[in-house]
């Protein structure tokens, strides 16, 4: 009973409540043997029990004294022999001993010889009372009547055999009660030490349960202190998410701050390139008009050049032989001289188109370094951007590894706090409603946590796939650029052809002019050398459709200005009267 009192509190106070119940059976039979046998066995309560006088006391320490008051009274109590008689008569239901399996027997005989004293000394007390109440009788017969003495003698004889009778029951009766009382005083000389045992019990579990209620006392200060200890770790864990929030916060804020300053100077360097282009584009089509222009213009000059040819050749077939001869060498003396000068002129400007033409090719060159350079700086911002993408990944890993270690560590805090609850009683249960209400703020915390880390996640996307499309936009950009300018440099190097095979066309041209001049020289020499005379202004006439073709120094000039396709007459002519051509304004 102890080993199981020790395991199961409530097992011992069962054990003791059967006890109790046990003892509260025998005062009742107790209660039934006093009605029996006679008012010597008083109530406590008629008896002034010592349990009636403690009205504060419970139940059970009540029954506790009224079995104690019982037992003394029953001690006090003579025994008699004739209770064995008196039980052998009675009937198997109403003897109390006849239910009981064992009957008590005296251990030695010193108490049978008290027993019998008691006994002997009850029975001369009763035999006195008996005889006097018998003479009394007599004597109050012979007063009465002589009648009666017959009567007397016979009722004497009937109340001597019936005292006879009467001595016989009581020492039978006196008997039994005897050895039922010395039964009843061994039993609740056990119920004493079972009595004695159970206080004892009831010492020792009031001991385990003060014992187990400092523990748990301990354990709930413990649990407090656990509790305060997390609900001050949940503080801080919360100011450095906050704090952890601001950061990712401000560092979105500078990415999206850098992306746009980005996508300013992309979007001017783009607009410069724009810009460059469309210059360079007004530029090619003011020099191609103005190409146009000076095509135009030598057309018309050539056409109003070779109508004032024939106006000039004519009047010159009317002049005097010795006049042409002398204008024609200071002509063509002085045209040597004009040649030379246009071509020192015509030197400087093909070295000043030179110039510009290396201006724009370092002009294209360092267009084209400056895409390089953008390009490069683009590249080298997507890589920043990737690392610092990969960098915040690896802050909201780490910060999800954190996550998962405060869980397991709520978790082994909850687990520690339900093994501490189960030997808690109701202080326990008291903490462990607060600590589902602390896994309750970490469960919406821990859903904070995770909604800010969707929305993290989500506007990183949104940076990405912006960052994407503007990468996209660029390259597109870069790509027409490149484009255009790829198309720029085609057209230049078709026109670089096309000049290319117009000045070998020229070349042919001047080649093939100098043939006939020589040709036309050598028949004219000898003609002349044949003594024929030879009208000059009919030659000239009949041979004028020979004259543009006799400069051999055009070939020189032809070869450096790509624009002109062929020297004309109308210019020797016009340098040969001293006129001069007009300048054209330049076109800014």
């Amino acid at each position: 009973m102890d080993n199981k009192s020790k395991k199961r509190p409530g097992g011992a106070e069962k054990h003791r409540k059967k006890k109790l119940k046990s003892l509260e059976v025998e005062a009742a039979k107790c209660a039934k043997l006093t009605d029996l046998f006679g008012a010597g066995f008083t109530s406590p309560a008629a008896a002034g029990a010592p349990g009636d006088e403690r009205g504060g006391l419970d139940n059970d320490e009540r029954v506790e004294a009224d079995m104690r008051a019982r037992v003394r009274q029953n001690q006090e109590l003579p025994g008699d022999e004739a209770h064995e008689k008196f039980a052998e008569l009675q009937p198997l239901d109403e003897s109390y001993c006849a239910t009981d399996e064992e009957m008590w027997q005296p251990e030695d005989g010193e108490e049978e010889d008290d027993w019998g004293e008691d006994t002997q000394q009850s029975e001369d007390g009763e035999v006195e009372d008996d005889s006097d109440e018998d003479t009394q009788q007599p004597e109050d017969c012979e007063e009465d009547s002589e009648t009666l003495s017959t009567r007397k003698i016979l009722i004497e004889t009937d109340l001597h055999s019936y005292y006879k009778e009467l001595q016989e029951a009581y020492v039978i009766k006196q008997q039994l009660f005897a050895s039922e009382l010395q039964f009843e005083r061994s039993k609740n000389k056990v119920l004493l030490d079972e009595l004695e045992k159970l206080k004892a019990s009831n010492n020792e579990l009031s001991q385990r349960y003060e014992a187990e209620n400092l523990r748990a006392g301990q354990q709930a200060s413990h649990l407090m202190a656990l509790i305060e200890q997390d609900e001050s770790q949940m503080h801080s864990f919360h100011a450095e998410q906050n704090f952890l929030r601001l950061q990712i916060m401000e560092e979105m804020r500078c990415l999206r701050n850098s992306a746009a300053e980005e996508k300013m100077l992309l979007q001017r360097q783009v607009e410069e390139l724009t810009s460059q282009l469309s210059l360079m584009k007004e530029r090619e089509d003011v020099k191609h008009q103005e190409w146009q222009e000076e095509r135009d213009e030598e057309k018309q000059e050539e056409k109003w050049g070779e109508l004032q040819e024939a106006y000039i050749i004519k009047q010159q077939m009317f002049a005097s032989e010795l006049q042409f001869e002398r204008s024609t060498v200071k002509a063509l003396l002085d045209e040597l001289d004009k040649l030379r000068a246009s071509q020192l002129s015509l030197k400087n400007e093909r070295e000043d188109i030179n110039h510009q033409e290396w201006q724009e090719e370092r002009d294209e060159e360092k267009q084209e370094k400056k895409l390089g350079e953008l390009q490069e700086a683009s590249i080298i911002k997507q890589q920043m951007f990737a690392s610092e993408l990969q960098f915040e990944r690896s802050t909201v890993k780490a910060l999800l590894d954190e996550l998962d270690k405060l869980k397991a560590s709520n978790n082994e805090i909850i687990q520690r706090a339900e093994a501490d609850n189960l030997r808690a009683g109701q202080q326990a249960s008291h903490l462990m409603a607060e600590l589902e209400k602390v896994t309750s703020q970490m469960n919406s915390f821990q859903a904070e946590q995770n909604l800010l880390h969707l929305q993290i996640t989500e506007e990183m996307r949104c940076l990405r796939k912006s960052a994407a499309e503007e990468k996209m936009l660029l390259q597109r950009e870069v790509e027409e650029l490149t484009s255009q300018l790829l198309l720029k440099k085609e057209r230049e190097d078709i026109k670089h052809q096309e000049w290319q095979e117009e000045r070998d066309e020229e070349k042919q041209e001047v080649k093939w002019g100098e043939e006939q001049q020589e040709k036309e020289e050598e028949k004219w020499g000898e003609e002349a050398g044949g003594g024929e005379p030879v009208d000059k202004p009919a030659y000239l006439e009949s041979h004028s459709d020979a004259l543009p073709a006799s400069e051999p120094v055009e070939t020189e000039l032809s070869e450096e200005t790509p624009k002109k396709k062929k020297s004309s007459i109308w210019k020797k002519i016009r340098q040969h009267l001293g006129l001069r051509r007009r300048k054209k304004q330049p076109h800014n």
